[in-house]
Protein backbone atom coordinates (compact mmCIF):
# COMPACT_ATOMS: atom_id res chain seq x y z
CA UNK A 1 0.00 0.00 0.00
CA UNK A 2 1.24 3.15 -0.47
CA UNK A 3 0.87 6.97 0.69
CA UNK A 4 -2.61 8.12 1.31
CA UNK A 5 -3.67 11.63 0.60
CA UNK A 6 -6.01 12.45 3.74
CA UNK A 7 -5.36 16.42 4.59
CA UNK A 8 -4.77 15.26 7.77
CA UNK A 9 -3.51 18.39 8.59
CA UNK A 10 -6.85 19.93 9.29
CA UNK A 11 -8.64 17.33 12.11
CA UNK A 12 -8.81 18.67 15.32
CA UNK A 13 -10.17 17.02 18.55
CA UNK A 14 -13.90 17.74 19.59
CA UNK A 15 -14.06 19.85 22.40
CA UNK A 16 -16.31 19.65 25.77
CA UNK A 17 -18.82 22.20 25.77
CA UNK A 18 -19.93 24.70 28.41
CA UNK A 19 -22.54 23.47 31.11
CA UNK A 20 -25.77 24.78 29.91
CA UNK A 21 -29.05 23.43 27.60
CA UNK A 22 -28.67 22.49 24.21
CA UNK A 23 -30.48 21.15 21.32
CA UNK A 24 -29.33 16.91 20.66
CA UNK A 25 -30.12 14.21 18.11
CA UNK A 26 -29.37 10.86 19.22
CA UNK A 27 -26.70 9.58 16.38
CA UNK A 28 -26.47 6.36 17.11
CA UNK A 29 -28.38 3.79 19.83
CA UNK A 30 -27.17 0.54 19.32
CA UNK A 31 -27.78 -2.81 21.75
CA UNK A 32 -24.37 -3.95 23.07
CA UNK A 33 -22.89 -5.77 26.06
CA UNK A 34 -21.84 -4.65 29.61
CA UNK A 35 -17.85 -5.83 30.45
CA UNK A 36 -20.06 -7.65 33.31
CA UNK A 37 -21.90 -9.53 30.36
CA UNK A 38 -25.07 -7.84 30.73
CA UNK A 39 -27.58 -6.76 27.63
CA UNK A 40 -26.90 -2.60 27.52
CA UNK A 41 -27.40 0.05 24.89
CA UNK A 42 -24.82 2.33 24.02
CA UNK A 43 -26.45 5.96 22.33
CA UNK A 44 -24.29 8.71 20.78
CA UNK A 45 -25.92 11.95 21.39
CA UNK A 46 -25.07 14.76 19.25
CA UNK A 47 -24.90 18.23 19.76
CA UNK A 48 -26.33 20.89 17.72
CA UNK A 49 -25.11 24.01 18.62
CA UNK A 50 -24.01 27.05 16.11
CA UNK A 51 -21.85 28.42 19.01
CA UNK A 52 -19.77 25.26 19.33
CA UNK A 53 -19.11 24.26 15.77
CA UNK A 54 -16.92 21.30 16.98
CA UNK A 55 -18.39 19.56 20.07
CA UNK A 56 -17.47 16.39 21.17
CA UNK A 57 -20.47 13.66 21.22
CA UNK A 58 -21.79 12.63 24.42
CA UNK A 59 -21.82 8.42 25.00
CA UNK A 60 -24.24 7.04 27.36
CA UNK A 61 -24.46 3.66 28.04
CA UNK A 62 -27.70 2.33 29.47
CA UNK A 63 -28.25 -1.23 31.19
CA UNK A 64 -30.61 -3.21 30.69
CA UNK A 65 -32.13 -4.93 34.23
CA UNK A 66 -30.99 -8.46 34.34
CA UNK A 67 -34.09 -10.17 35.58
CA UNK A 68 -32.25 -11.78 38.91
CA UNK A 69 -31.77 -10.49 41.94
CA UNK A 70 -30.86 -6.70 40.14
CA UNK A 71 -30.95 -4.22 43.23
CA UNK A 72 -30.22 -1.33 40.76
CA UNK A 73 -33.22 -2.25 38.75
CA UNK A 74 -35.39 0.57 39.65
CA UNK A 75 -32.27 2.88 38.55
CA UNK A 76 -31.83 1.09 35.08
CA UNK A 77 -35.35 1.67 34.27
CA UNK A 78 -35.44 5.25 35.45
CA UNK A 79 -32.41 6.45 33.77
CA UNK A 80 -34.14 4.61 30.29
CA UNK A 81 -37.48 6.18 30.49
CA UNK A 82 -35.75 9.84 31.69
CA UNK A 83 -33.60 9.36 28.48
CA UNK A 84 -36.62 8.31 26.23
CA UNK A 85 -38.92 11.25 27.81
CA UNK A 86 -36.00 13.68 26.67
CA UNK A 87 -36.27 12.61 23.00
CA UNK A 88 -39.80 12.35 23.05
CA UNK A 89 -39.42 8.43 21.86
CA UNK A 90 -43.00 6.80 22.36
CA UNK A 91 -43.02 3.80 24.92
CA UNK A 92 -45.58 1.60 27.00
CA UNK A 93 -45.25 -0.16 30.39
CA UNK A 94 -43.93 -2.99 29.08
CA UNK A 95 -40.87 -1.65 27.03
CA UNK A 96 -40.00 0.72 24.35
CA UNK A 97 -38.91 0.40 20.13
CA UNK A 98 -35.18 0.48 19.19
CA UNK A 99 -35.76 1.51 16.17
CA UNK A 100 -37.39 4.89 17.46
CA UNK A 101 -34.11 6.29 19.10
CA UNK A 102 -31.58 7.09 16.49
CA UNK A 103 -32.63 10.48 14.67
CA UNK A 104 -34.77 11.46 18.19
CA UNK A 105 -34.25 15.00 19.07
CA UNK A 106 -34.08 16.54 22.59
CA UNK A 107 -33.22 19.47 24.83
CA UNK A 108 -31.21 19.10 27.75
CA UNK A 109 -28.94 20.07 30.22
CA UNK A 110 -25.49 19.05 29.40
CA UNK A 111 -22.58 18.91 32.20
CA UNK A 112 -18.68 18.42 32.21
CA UNK A 113 -17.25 15.30 33.91
CA UNK A 114 -13.74 14.76 33.93
CA UNK A 115 -12.37 11.17 33.24
CA UNK A 116 -8.87 9.23 33.03
CA UNK A 117 -8.58 7.53 29.56
CA UNK A 118 -5.42 4.79 29.26
CA UNK A 119 -3.09 7.07 28.98
CA UNK A 120 -3.59 8.73 32.13
CA UNK A 121 -4.03 12.39 31.07
CA UNK A 122 -7.18 13.69 32.37
CA UNK A 123 -10.17 14.82 29.78
CA UNK A 124 -13.69 17.03 29.99
CA UNK A 125 -16.31 15.20 28.75
CA UNK A 126 -19.64 16.21 28.52
CA UNK A 127 -22.68 14.16 30.22
CA UNK A 128 -26.27 14.70 29.65
CA UNK A 129 -28.14 15.61 32.79
CA UNK A 130 -31.80 13.71 32.81
CA UNK A 131 -34.63 15.70 34.57
CA UNK A 132 -36.78 13.76 36.43
CA UNK A 133 -40.01 12.85 35.31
Amino acid sequence: MGFVEVPLGAAQEAEAVPEGEYDLRVAKFDETTSKAGNAMYKAIVIIESKDHPNPQPIVEYFTLPNGKDDEHANMKMLNIKRFLAVFNVPFEESGFNDEDVPGALGKCHVVNDTYEPDDGEPREQNKLRLPPL
